[in-house]
């Protein structure tokens, strides 16, 4: 180890152990919790960012666009499927 080093771990060992005084733990629960936090908040930014990724959709021309839509347009086999009413449109207030 050098001395950087050495300086490091026992600066973090201090600040560990005071945080853990306030905190009313011991300096290997205060670390534990911590961990898990981190490995928490690590888990909830992994599922955030699989669930906000773009899509990954196809460049596409207007024209192969059109023909995508002409093509997928009706094609659901169920009969029982149906668009749900949209509800009443009210008008815009004026500004």
């Amino acid at each position: 180890m050098t001395p950087n080093t050495i300086h490091l771990a026992e600066t973090t060992k201090a600040l560990v152990d005071e945080a853990a005084r306030q905190a009313g733990v011991s300096p290997s629960e205060f670390v534990e919790q911590a961990l898990r936090d981190r490995l928490a908040e690590q888990a909830v930014k992994a599922r955030r960012e699989r669930l906000v990724s773009p899509a990954k959709t196809p460049d596409m021309s207007p024209e192969a666009w059109r023909q995508f839509l002409e093509r997928v347009a009706g094609s659901i086999p169920d009969p029982t499927f149906r668009r749900h009413d949209q509800g009443i449109v009210e008008a815009a207030e004026d500004l």
